[in-house]
């Protein structure tokens, strides 16, 4: 049986995170993980949807917008409302 690591543990680091957030909240910290969104990289063999320059400014764009209200919650930052499917973002936090 294949056990599909990469899955399992970007959702363990999801649940670490919010560990964080809510230790961490009485200080001051608002701890927030980002789903960069699907850069060309080596890591994906240049097959990504955007440049890591792309993904890089969304990450700061949001990081600079960033409030308590957003302590625990895991983003997709929609680099790509419109790609076709499955490299579709929609910017929203998940159900979870």
């Amino acid at each position: 049986m294949l056990v599909p690591a990469y899955k399992i543990s970007k959702a363990a680091l999801n649940s670490l995170t919010v560990q964080y957030a809510l230790e961490l909240e009485g200080e001051g910290f608002t701890v927030v993980p980002i789903s960069p969104g699907y850069a060309k990289t080596d890591l994906s063999g240049n097959q990504g949807d955007i440049t890591p320059e792309q993904s890089a400014n969304a990450v700061l764009n949001f990081a600079s917008r960033m409030t308590t209200a957003d302590n625990g919650k895991f983003y997709d930052l929609g680099a790509m409302k419109d790609a076709p499917p499955p490299s579709t973002y929609f910017g929203e936090n998940p159900p979870w």
